[in-house]
């Protein structure tokens, strides 16, 4: 199992910030996963790559106001309160973590302003809805118990976006196959109006939602050896149960979901 974290205030802006960030931009997209499961996506935000940026939780804080450092749907600086659910989740592997990998795929990649970057593809996670032909087959299929079921399950937090006093509700969701692929069947709770997907259906409080299990893809900092998903890959998960955050990442219900939930499943067996 790997060690899981999230950027810093001082690896996304400034002169210090990571050269990988700084050739592809602050700005994260979220998965459609992360848009199902509550993550913000603001109005008007794009990455360099054309996909809707949204708001991004950090490892920071203003530690004397006790906020936690976002980024916003434009790529700025931004904070807010540990107990809230809304924001998206990019996880990142440290150096001491990436030097222990050896089959992931490696490759270059030209980004729109004409710079590379590396990307690396290891490990696998829900990330984007089906079609919508698919997903009405799918979900017929679900019903009439025409699918494989597999025992391999991801978990998510199903606590309410606003319900800022319990802690994190877990509930398995279980990996179904059809046709050679993987997908799973998750309830929606959108953010706001703005919670539409990439096949373009809105998310709607309780509506099922196919997401196909890909591969993940990491932005490599060949400088630091740091590796950052390149999405945002989920949401819905409260940072920490106070409404003041001390800058202690490892002691945040954050760092426990990544450690206990993320980072094994990322990397899970059938």
């Amino acid at each position: 199992m790997v060690q899981v974290t999230l950027l810093t205030e001082e690896q996304i802006w400034g002169e210090n910030a990571l050269e990988v960030i700084k050739k592809y931009g602050t700005k994260v997209a979220l998965s459609d996963l992360a848009i199902v499961l509550g993550g913000w996506l603001g109005s008007a935000g794009t990455t360099i790559e054309g996909d809707r940026s949204g708001y991004i939780w950090t490892a920071s804080g203003l530690i004397d106001l006790g906020l936690v450092r976002t980024i916003t749907h434009a790529g700025d600086l931004c904070y807010y309160y540990p107990n809230r659910r809304r924001d998206g989740v990019r996880p990142v592997l440290l150096k001491k973590e990436t030097d222990k990998i050896k089959n992931a795929k490696i490759k270059k990649v030209l980004l729109p302003n004409d710079l590379e970057v590396t990307m690396a593809v290891f490990g696998e996670y829900p990330q984007k809805s089906v079609k919508i032909k698919l997903s009405d087959l799918l979900e017929k299929m679900y019903h009439n118990r025409e699918l494989k079921k597999t025992k391999r399950y991801f978990t998510f937090d199903t606590a309410g976006l606003t319900d800022y006093e319990h802690p994190f509700k877990p509930k398995l969701y279980f990996v179904y196959e059809h046709e050679g692929k993987k997908y799973i069947r998750v309830e929606g709770r959108p953010a706001d109006s703005d919670s539409i997907l990439s096949n373009g259906k809105d998310v709607q409080i309780g509506e099922p939602y196919w997401i196909e299990v890909l591969p993940i893809k990491w932005l490599v900092d060949e400088k630091t050896g740091i590796w950052i998903s390149k999405k945002a890959l989920i949401s819905g998960i409260r940072f920490g149960k106070d409404d003041f955050y001390d800058g202690k990442f490892e002691k945040t219900d954050m760092r426990a979901y990544l450690k206990d939930y993320f980072a094994k499943e990322m990397l899970q067996k059938e």
